[in-house]
């Protein structure tokens, strides 16, 4: 067996551990990661949900109900988003399997200021983050599933970037997607996110970053409910949120809307 961490024997009998005594897929995902092993997507037959699982874990991936996710599939699904956000007038920033830029999206006037901060507001933006909302937002990391700050969130209110502030998504539009992750079927407003195809871990994504800071959200996938079809999944650390009536966020100092109760 090939090893992949400094210590052999370590790394040997964290690998016997996992295929034994793991009971679910949340624990072969933090065993991959823990041990550093190379990954593989699988996708939970029940919930729908995505685990990285190294290849020697296969078996008992499969045996705890997972199903591998091709690439041929991953390129599908990219092309579903891409197309349903051209339908709804988005701009995709990525480049199609065929190596030609997609049409740009018309100008759309905001209501919200995107222009990104500059140099001094990100700095003293970045001082403010947390080691987690860091690893997050700056280095694209992934919190854990069925333990983010939002994923039980049921207050109303507005979902925000974790860097910047900028609004991202109402809670009218979130769901319960069952994967571990909030879960979201429409933006704010289509202008305020910004979509990058995502080559890692041996899969082909949409990634979500924020249309005005560039930090990292998640990744919207084309299997939500109406009206869009899509699940726009995030990390909760990667947001903030402000409740119905209250001043939204105005980190960069740019005065109404923001800093006012959402319209």
């Amino acid at each position: 067996m090939a090893v992949y961490v400094d210590d052999a024997v370590t790394s040997w009998r964290g690998r016997r551990w996992a295929h034994l005594m793991a009971d679910t897929l949340d624990e072969l995902h933090a065993f991959a990661a823990a041990l550093g092993m190379p990954r593989h997507a699988f996708q939970d037959r029940a919930s729908g949900a995505h685990y990285d699982v190294p290849a020697e874990l296969r078996e008992r991936a499969i045996a705890l109900g997972a199903t591998p996710i091709s690439r041929h599939r991953d390129r599908a699904q990219m092309r579903a988003v891409i197309a349903n956000a051209r339908r709804q007038g988005r701009r995709a920033a990525t480049r199609g399997d065929n190596g030609r830029d997609f049409p740009q999206q018309e100008p759309h006037m905001a209501a919200f200021d995107l222009s990104p901060p500059d140099d001094a507001q990100r700095r003293a933006l970045i001082e403010a983050l947390a080691d987690d909302a860091r690893r997050v937002l700056l280095a694209h990391g992934t919190e854990a599933p069925f333990c983010g700050a939002f994923l039980d969130n049921k207050r109303d209110g507005v979902y925000t970037c974790g860097l910047c502030g900028l609004p991202l998504f109402r809670s009218s539009a979130k769901f319960d997607s069952g994967t571990g992750w909030p879960s979201f079927t429409t933006p704010f407003d289509p202008a305020h996110i910004r979509y990058v195809r995502d080559l890692g871990h041996g899969m082909v994504r949409v990634e979500e970053v924020c249309a005005r800071c560039g930090s990292h959200l998640g990744h919207v996938f084309p299997d939500g409910p109406p009206p869009t079809g899509e699940r726009h999944c995030l990390n909760s650390v990667a947001l903030g949120f402000t409740a119905a009536g209250e001043p939204l966020p105005d980190l960069l100092g740019r005065g109404a809307p923001e800093g006012r109760p959402a319209a």
